[in-house]
């Protein structure tokens, strides 16, 4: 196996799809809220390994960084795929869903990004990849 990868959100959907394609070349430290969907995810690729954490809560996504660390070196590639979508018409958007809009999909990305940077500046490489849906480029309208 070449690196490591390690992705938040690679239970499901994207972050998913992301763990299976890298799965087949790279190691994968998975990182989801739900452990058991996480653990079911890693078990189907080669060599891979899952961590329980949510993205929102900065200590436990670090501490589960450094046992992915631990298990398979230091991250050569993050793959921020946690997020959530929930959208309204702006009269009836509240501004929880917004705060919780924002600490998932940008402090989440944040959060990740912080644990495994000091070690890619170390080695002189790494890559950050976020993902996003296409609500981030372009507005659509309500029935």
């Amino acid at each position: 196996m070449m690196g490591h990868v390690l992705i938040t959100g690679g239970a499901t959907g994207l972050g998913l799809a992301t763990a299976e394609a890298m799965g087949k070349t790279h190691r994968v430290s998975i990182i989801g809220r739900r452990g058991a969907v996480a653990e079911a995810a890693a078990s189907a690729l080669p060599e891979a390994a899952a961590f329980a954490a949510d993205v929102t809560d900065e200590a436990a996504l670090t501490t589960a960084v450094r046992a992915a660390e631990e298990r398979f070196g230091p991250v050569n590639v993050l793959v921020a795929a946690a997020g959530v979508s929930e959208t309204a018409p702006i009269a009836r958007t509240e501004t929880d869903m917004l705060r919780t809009l924002f600490r998932v999909n940008v402090e989440g990305v944040l959060n990740a990004i912080r644990p495994v940077l000091p070690s890619m500046i170390d080695a002189g490489r790494g890559r950050v990849n976020a993902l996003a849906s296409t609500a981030a480029l372009k507005g659509y309208a309500y029935a």
